[in-house]
């Protein structure tokens, strides 16, 4: 996200849509801090939606759903209905999630 907030600042967007739009994978943590950045929010949704037509894999993390977020825009209607909770996986999956420590 530094990167494309870094894009934005420096009037490169362009270079960051080109590189992103390569990725097979998408993984962005903390979603939730990009609250109330409408800019950078509707190029994440530009992208996001480019990648699922590709069949990218793509897990964005928050504490909450993005459309209870404040300052959050439910910018692309796939993008709600494509959320899922671990509360709601399988235990087989919520351990595959889960890090493991190794000791």
């Amino acid at each position: 996200m530094d990167e494309l907030i870094a894009a934005i600042d420096g009037n490169r967007v362009d270079w960051w849509r080109a590189r992103y739009r390569r990725a097979t994978a998408l993984l962005l943590d903390d979603i939730h801090l990009l609250a109330g950045k409408d800019r950078t929010q509707e190029e994440l949704f530009n992208l996001f939606n480019q990648l699922l037509d590709a069949d990218r894999q793509l897990v964005f993390t928050a504490p909450a759903h993005p459309n209870t977020l404040q300052g959050w825009k439910s910018g692309s209607r796939r993008a709600s209905r494509e959320v899922s909770s671990p509360r709601s996986a399988s235990p087989t999956a919520r351990c595959a999630a889960t890090p493991w420590s190794g000791s």
